[in-house]
C-alpha cells in the first residue's frame, strides 16, 4: 500500500507515534516503534479503558498480534475504535461547543493526572462530539507521568481553546473566521492586538495573553512552534494551572447575540400554521426515518428536535447565527449536533495538500435534509439562481424538506424594503420546474400561510 491508498486518515500523518486509518468502515490507529514504549505503559495500566468507562475518551479495543494488518501497515500494535458518524473542526463550534471541549481536555488531564498518566498536546482536533457531548479520540496522546515534567501544550491550549473564547466573551467577535483561517488557532500576540486596553492588566490576561504575547513577540521564527511551559512543574503546580484555567474558562459567556437568534418567536406563522408545519415534517420523519438528518438553517434547533422525537436517528443542524446554533447547543442533547456555518460558504477542504480537513461536504452524508424558510435567504440574501439551489440542495441527500416562502410574505417582502426587486424568477412554478429536473417532488402547504413544504425523492 502507498500513502495515497493506505485508507491514511489526511489529518493523521503528524503524528510520530501513529495514525489512523479508515479501512473496511473500521476505524484503526497504529502505534509505531516511536510511541510504543508509552503505549505499553499506558495500555497494561487500562487507564485508557477507565477514561472510556468514564464517559472522557473513545472505546479503544487492541488487534491480536497475529492480525495480518500489523503487517500490511507496519505497526506494532494496532487500536480499534468506533467509527463517528460526524467530525467536526472548532471553526464551526459555537462558543458554548469550544468552551464545552475546554473543559472536557481540562477535566480528562486532571483525571490522568491524577492517576500517575499525562496529555502529550492539546489540540483542539482531539475533541469530537456525540450530540453535544464531547468525547477524545486521540489515545496515543496519553503518556506516563514523570516528575517535573513541563506542560508540552500549554501554548497550544492557550491558542486553540482559551484565546479564541476570551475573544468572543470579551469582544464579541466570533472566534470561528480567525481559526478558519489559522488552523493552529489564535496566537498570544494576536489576541492581545485585538483586546481593549483596560483589559491587559486583568490577571487572567496578564498571565494567561500578555505574558505569552511578549514571548512569542520575543522568540525567533524556529522556537515560535515550541508549545510547552519551559520551566518544570512540580506536579502541585500542574493540577493547579489546570484547575487555575479552569476557573477562568467555566463563567465565560459569549457577549453579544446575534441576528436572528429568537426568529421562532417572531416568524410569521399563528399557532395553527405552526402546528400543521410541524405535523408534516412528522410525516416526512416517520416515512424516511433518517439515520443521519442535517438541518440546513436550523436556528434554535427546535425542528430538528423534533425530527429527532418523530423518528430520526442524528442530527446534525447548521446555521449562520452564532447566537442562535448557541442556543440550540446548550439545549443538550444526546443525538442532536449544531454548528455554526453558512450554507452558501460551508467549511472547504484545507490544511496540507488542500486535505488535512476535509470539507463539510465531504465529511457528511446524510440520508436526508431538511431546509426550512432558508430559500428565500438564498435567493433574495445572496442572489443564489434558483437552478443552482436546487441543484446543490438535491446533491446533499437522496431525500429531503424544502420550504419555499413567497414574495407576499412579510419575511420576503421586509428583504425586499432593503434592496430593487431583481427577482422576477423568484416563484414557486419556477423553484418546482427546477427541482423536478433532479427529483419527484410532492407540495404540502402549511395552512394558510401561503408558504409551501415540498418533499423531494431524488431521481438520479
Amino acid at each position: 500500500m502507498t500513502l495515497e491508498n493506505n485508507g491514511a486518515d489526511p489529518a493523521s500523518f503528524r503524528d510520530p507515534s501513529g495514525h489512523v486509518h479508515h479501512i473496511d468502515r473500521k476505524i484503526l490507529r497504529t502505534i509505531l516503534a516511536h510511541g510504543e514504549h508509552a503505549f505499553t505503559s499506558v495500555w497494561q495500566s487500562g487507564i485508557l479503558q477507565r477514561m472510556s468507562a468514564s464517559g472522557r475518551m473513545i472505546a479503544s479495543d487492541l488487534l491480536p498480534v497475529g492480525d495480518p494488518l500489523h503487517q500490511t501497515l507496519q505497526a506494532r500494535h494496532i487500536l480499534t475504535h468506533p467509527k463517528l458518524d460526524l467530525i467536526t473542526y472548532p471553526y464551526e463550534w459555537p462558543f458554548a461547543a469550544l468552551k464545552s471541549a475546554a473543559l472536557a481536555h481540562l477535566d480528562l488531564h486532571l483525571a490522568l493526572l491524577s492517576q500517575g498518566f499525562t496529555l502529550s498536546d492539546a489540540s483542539a482536533y482531539n475533541i469530537q462530539f456525540i450530540g453535544t457531548r464531547p468525547l477524545h479520540i486521540d489515545p496515543l496522546s496519553i503518556i506516563p507521568y514523570e516528575n517535573g515534567m513541563r506542560w508540552a501544550g500549554y501554548r497550544q491550549f492557550l491558542h486553540q481553546f482559551f484565546n479564541p473564547l476570551i475573544l468572543e466573551a470579551i469582544t464579541g467577535v466570533s472566534f470561528t473566521p480567525y481559526l478558519r483561517a489559522s488552523l493552529e488557532g489564535i496566537d498570544s500576540a494576536t489576541l492581545l492586538s485585538l483586546l481593549p486596553k483596560h483589559h491587559w492588566l486583568r490577571p487572567a490576561i496578564a498571565l494567561h495573553v500578555a505574558a505569552p504575547a511578549y514571548g512569542e513577540r520575543r522568540s525567533q521564527p524556529l522556537e515560535q512552534g515550541k508549545m510547552a511551559i519551559l520551566t518544570p512543574l512540580l506536579k502541585s503546580r500542574y493540577i493547579g494551572l489546570l484547575k487555575h484555567l479552569r476557573s477562568i474558562i467555566e463563567p465565560l459567556r459569549p457577549r453579544r447575540e446575534g441576528g436572528w437568534h429568537g426568529y421562532n418567536a417572531t416568524t410569521s406563522y399563528n399557532t395553527a400554521n405552526a402546528t400543521a408545519k410541524q405535523a408534516i415534517v412528522a410525516r416526512f420523519i416517520e416515512s424516511t426515518r433518517p439515520a443521519l438528518l442535517l438541518d440546513i438553517g436550523c436556528n434554535s434547533g427546535d425542528f430538528a428536535r423534533h425530527a429527532l422525537a418523530s423518528g430520526a436517528t442524528r442530527a446534525i443542524g447548521i446555521d449562520s447565527d452564532r447566537a442562535a446554533v448557541n442556543a440550540a447547543f446548550q439545549h443538550g442533547s444526546t443525538h442532536f449536533t449544531p454548528l455554526v456555518m453558512d450554507i452558501a460558504n460551508p467549511s472547504p477542504s484545507q490544511g496540507w495538500r488542500g486535505i488535512e480537513r476535509p470539507g463539510f461536504t465531504k465529511r457528511i452524508k446524510p440520508d436526508a435534509i431538511m431546509a426550512l424558510a432558508l430559500i428565500h435567504h438564498l435567493a433574495i440574501g445572496n442572489n443564489i439562481p434558483l437552478p443552482h439551489i436546487a441543484h446543490y440542495l438535491t446533491s446533499l441527500a437522496p431525500r429531503g424538506l424544502l420550504e419555499f416562502v413567497p414574495k407576499s410574505d412579510p419575511q420576503v417582502t421586509g428583504m425586499l424594503q432593503l434592496r430593487p426587486d431583481i427577482f422576477p424568477d423568484y416563484t414557486l412554478d419556477a423553484f418546482k420546474t427546477h427541482l423536478s429536473q433532479h427529483a419527484n417532488i410532492s407540495e404540502h402547504p402549511i395552512g394558510d400561510s401561503g408558504r409551501i413544504l415540498l418533499q423531494f425523492e431524488r431521481t438520479a
